[in-house]
């Protein structure tokens, strides 16, 4: 059930709701008046109010869009139980050549869920990408048990982790998370981003069973002494099932300035090859 929250309303309006205002106004019509001119005069005062209190409500509702919407009967629940494993399929490319190793095909990771937050009995934008999407849930290995760099197993586990998401939700967080859009304004998932930071989540263009979620944050980047302008940063999405919950892949992306602009420097890809599922 869509509502909005009284919790961050601007504290003007918050006392308005709080004392009881806008009922007073209303049900006033029943004020003892001495005569009915100035019942009249009375009511005609009121609406001005009324009209006053409407302006700074809509108002707020521009100044804060974070307040719409938040959710109470939702049936969100983990289908995946901690000490579950999944293993997944490195596609690596970059123009640096880090990784080399990593472009030989059959290199694997293991991520072991250590950990699925409560899920808020009110769900928000706000508190569902704090407290699910950024709630780092897995920690990963080489498939042969040996350590990835402290970098890459950073970023690889903030992918999985943001990626892997509760079932039974998939419309509900289709409406608190905007769409992915491209720098060029298009639905192009090889595309850089638009600019800013942002999350999005919506349904897959490729496969109606799974929904993309992600984040990227992107800047324009003007290279002096140079006529090429673009966009730099960092993003990440992942492909989830909604049956599962489980990212059926995900992707890793840096975007870096170059002589043209920018460029894609460097590209991570996990395919999703096996999971484990844990006894609870």
């Amino acid at each position: 059930m869509k509502k909005l929250r009284p919790d961050i309303y601007p504290i003007a309006i918050q006392k308005i709701i709080n004392t009881g205002v806008l009922h007073h106004i209303v049900v006033g019509v029943r004020l003892q008046t001495k005569s009915k001119f100035e019942y009249l005069k009375l009511l005609l005062a009121r609406k001005k109010v009324i009209g006053t209190i409407i302006i700074l409500l809509c108002t707020t509702l521009v100044a804060y869009p974070e307040i719409i919407p938040w959710y109470t009967n939702h049936e969100m629940e983990w289908d995946i139980t901690t000490g579950s494993i999944l293993t997944y399929r490195i596609t690596y490319t970059s123009s640096y050549s880090i990784h080399s190793s990593w472009t030989e095909y059959g290199v694997e990771v293991v991520f072991e869920i250590i950990f699925l937050p409560s899920i808020p009995r009110v769900v928000t934008t706000r508190n569902f990408q704090e407290e699910i999407i950024d709630s780092i849930k897995v920690e990963c290995t080489y498939k042969n048990g040996s350590s990835l760099s402290s970098e890459y197993s950073s970023i690889m586990n903030t992918l999985i982790s943001g990626s892997l998401l509760p079932v039974r939700g998939s419309s509900l967080l289709g409406q608190l998370f905007p769409d992915f859009q491209s720098y060029s304004g298009s639905l192009d998932f090889s595309r850089a981003a638009k600019l800013g930071t942002y999350y999005y989540l919506q349904q897959s263009p490729f496969n109606v069973s799974n929904l993309i979620v992600g984040y990227s944050s992107m800047r324009r980047n003007s290279l002096i002494g140079s006529s090429g302008h673009g966009t730099v940063g960092n993003s990440w999405f992942g492909s989830v099932s909604i049956q599962t919950g489980i990212p059926q892949n995900g992707t890793l992306r840096t975007f870096s300035p170059t002589s043209c602009g920018s460029s894609l420097t460097e590209e991570i890809f996990l395919e999703l090859v096996d999971v484990y599922y844990a006894s609870e």
